[in-house]
């Protein structure tokens, strides 16, 4: 395969086409434009081939943090007890797996419930009232933790970070 981004050995022009060769010409004309823009740099010295692998790098380490601040997490399990402590506002989840079969995080000691959080702000309303939904219809959700036991106050078990219903 000849190489994309050896120069042409035409005399060169003020017309980009002319610059490269009968294989670049056809690739930059037929390309994406991503494609297009990374040939010319190369053609012109601008781009070195270690800038992907430095995305690549910090793309990687992003994703592999956000995927390491999740706490404990139950997938495709339904709710099976609902607990409201009006005094404190504060809410209690049971599931289909019970605490002591879950991944917890090691501050999480109840073997009673899988999660909790506190309704004090619209988007705690918004969480109780999905578990509910899903309480209320039987239906199978996933529950993914904060990673922390001390925000609502009660040590024991680990805070509600988002909820999702499935079909």
């Amino acid at each position: 395969m000849k190489n994309l981004t050896s120069r042409s050995t035409r005399s060169p022009s003020a017309h980009w086409d002319v610059q490269h060769s009968a294989p670049a010409r056809a690739c930059l004309r037929h390309c994406r434009a991503s494609s297009r823009s990374m040939l010319n740099a190369r053609y012109h010295g601008r781009y070195k081939n270690g800038d992907h692998m430095k995305k690549l790098i910090l793309v990687s380490t992003l994703t592999l943090v956000s995927f390491s601040s999740h706490g404990g997490s139950l997938y495709s399990v339904t709710v099976k007890d609902l607990n409201v402590n009006r005094n404190t506002s504060q809410v209690f989840v049971r599931t289909s797996v019970s605490p002591s079969e879950q991944t917890r995080v090691s501050c999480h000691e109840d073997n009673n419930w899988n999660f909790t959080f506190i309704m004090s702000t619209e988007v705690d309303k918004a969480t109780f009232s999905t578990l509910l939904t899903a309480f209320s219809a039987n239906k199978i959700v996933n529950i993914v933790g904060t990673n922390d036991c001390t925000a609502t106050g009660y040590t024991k078990v680990e805070e509600v970070k988002w909820v999702t219903i499935r079909n």
